[in-house]
């Protein structure tokens, strides 16, 4: 499905360039566009009041945009799930055939709190790294991050040096190095692009899957229109989500001191299990959940 609308429909990421003229010439001349990657509130403003006026139906393909940001009638919004489909299918024969036996985690086995990746540089994670890093809250923690002028980058394995293309890319070969390390951790920390950033949108990725795979307690640092898709595909976090930055640092401030005493970190360990147990369930069918929402949504549009 995916595919077809890709040889339809020009694709356009307004992260890259300045391109929302250009969107509003040709989804009036094409009827659609397809919006990638991240989209500010303010850019999509500025594109409807382009296409003003139009009076034949618009098609927008984009990826997890809240429905009440579309306030033009003659837009339909169609919102896609690509980066995450595309990951599911490429982990397909390990979320098929891995042997998840984790369920018993043993907190004298953990050699670190949490688990966190972090790959291409962009200013809401940085602030949100760099904040957690600076409370101390990483101290013992396994995670990867961009170099910056004042901090160095950092590889899950070293410091020092940055996490190589091919670690963030290629999923099928790094699974087992990701679901090793993130089970060496009490928990992990699912670090979405524009954490708690309400005025953005885009996609979810192959961050939300690692700690379900490696049936580890999961904490989200995403903004709202992510955690309410999380939560409406069934998935729990290990403790209720934070709307803001500080209230998320403090939350894990609080688990680390947790974490430092193995009686009170088994027994939150223990309490985790009916939450893996269940994301890991929702999470095999995950896919087939995609397909059918894609195809709902696109059977009206004669695009299935």
């Amino acid at each position: 499905m995916l595919a077809k609308l890709d040889d339809t429909f020009k694709r356009f990421n307004w992260m890259l360039d300045n391109g929302i003229t250009n969107s509003a010439e040709v989804i009036q001349k094409d009827g659609g566009i397809i919006l990638i990657d991240s989209i500010q509130r303010t850019w999509w403003d500025q594109f409807q009041l382009s296409v003003e006026g139009v009076d034949k139906q618009l098609l927008v393909f984009a990826c997890n945009m809240p429905r009440h940001w579309v306030t033009n009638k003659n837009i339909t919004l169609v919102n896609l799930h690509r980066i995450l489909r595309y990951t599911l299918d490429d982990l397909s024969p390990q979320i098929k055939y891995w042997r998840f036996d984790h369920f018993n985690r043993q907190v004298d086995l953990f050699t670190h709190d949490f688990f966190m990746t972090f790959g291409n540089g962009e200013y809401y994670r940085e602030a949100c790294v760099a904040e957690l890093e600076d409370m101390g809250v990483l101290d013992r923690s396994l995670y990867s991050r961009p170099a910056t002028d004042t901090r160095p980058a950092r590889s899950i394995e070293n410091v020092g040096e940055a996490m190589p293309a091919e670690m963030r890319f290629d999923h099928s070969n790094n699974f087992q190095f990701m679901i090793r390390n993130t089970q060496r951790c009490h928990s992990a920390i699912v670090l979405s692009n524009e954490p708690f950033r309400d005025e953005r949108c885009g996609h979810l990725n192959e961050k939300i899957l690692w700690p379900i795979l490696a049936q580890v307690p999961m904490l989200w640092a995403m903004n709202s229109h992510k955690r309410q898709q999380m939560q409406s595909w069934g998935f729990v976090p290990a403790d209720t989500p934070r709307s803001d930055l500080r209230s998320f640092t403090e939350q894990l401030l609080w688990l680390r001191s947790v974490f430092r005493d193995s009686d009170r970190a088994q027994r939150w360990q223990d309490a985790q299990g009916n939450t893996i147990n269940h994301n890991l369930d929702v999470l095999k069918g995950l896919a087939d959940r995609i397909d059918e929402d894609t195809h709902r949504q696109l059977v009206p549009l004669g695009l299935a």
